[in-house]
């Protein structure tokens, strides 16, 4: 008879948390770094003996009055915003390629060894702002009212796979969506109207996703959460 070990790998807990970042056009860079605010097994994922264990990894840019990805390409030459992902967390901005705009980073922690085990977040850059004072802001705090973009209104979320996406009180004219999973790939994609939408993720597997809202001018990210 053989006697066998075998190791078990226990998940670790990451919690990435929204973030919240305003800088002025000048200095004419910018680096925030996401993780700052996120922790794995409650050490802040920065941290050597945290990061060394995951992997953070893009998965969309939106935002409000910023390029398209296919504009962006055409804009830096053939680059993608995802190639401006650090595997440290950072993300590196320069005038040259970014134009003023808010925009909206969806990233991903996952743990290496088990991944399953992930956890998902957006960081808000505010590029390009009015600010005097020439250093990078962040706060876990919200904007003042006055400087927050049209709230689209995504209910109820975590889902059974049924959401409604309420576009009433929006400014903004956005018309369409797509929904991708955290591999990137596209799983749905519909026609918004200006009022109360409903889309149906019943037949997907449970897990998160990343709703792409868009109109002629604007675009934005949503997280869903199908259970």
């Amino acid at each position: 008879m053989t006697n066998k070990s075998f190791w078990y790998l226990k998940p670790k807990t990451i919690m990435a948390n929204d973030d919240y970042f305003n800088n002025p056009l000048s200095p004419s860079a910018m680096n925030p770094s996401v993780l700052d605010n996120d922790t794995v097994n409650g050490v802040t994922a920065t941290v050597t003996s945290s990061f060394s264990n995951v992997t953070v990894s893009f998965v969309s840019m939106g935002g409000i009055n910023v390029p398209t990805e296919a504009e962006f390409s055409t804009i830096t030459g053939g680059y993608h915003y995802s190639d401006f992902l650090t595997p440290n967390g950072k993300y590196y901005m320069n005038s040259g390629m970014f134009p003023p705009g808010t925009y909206y980073l969806t990233y991903k922690i996952t743990q290496n060894s088990c991944p399953d085990n992930y956890s998902i977040a957006t960081a808000t850059i505010i590029y390009g702002g009015t600010s005097s004072t020439g250093k990078s802001v962040k706060s876990n705090q919200s904007p003042k009212e006055n400087e927050l973009p049209d709230i689209i209104a995504v209910y109820p979320n975590p889902s059974n796979g049924i959401f409604n996406i309420d576009l009433t009180h929006v400014k903004e004219s956005y018309n369409n969506i797509r929904v991708y999973n955290i591999l990137g790939a596209k799983i749905y994609e519909g026609s918004l109207l200006k009022s109360l939408n409903q889309i149906d993720l019943s037949n997907v597997p449970t897990g998160y996703y990343v709703a792409h809202i868009s109109g002629e001018e604007n675009s934005t990210t949503v997280k869903l959460i199908k259970n």
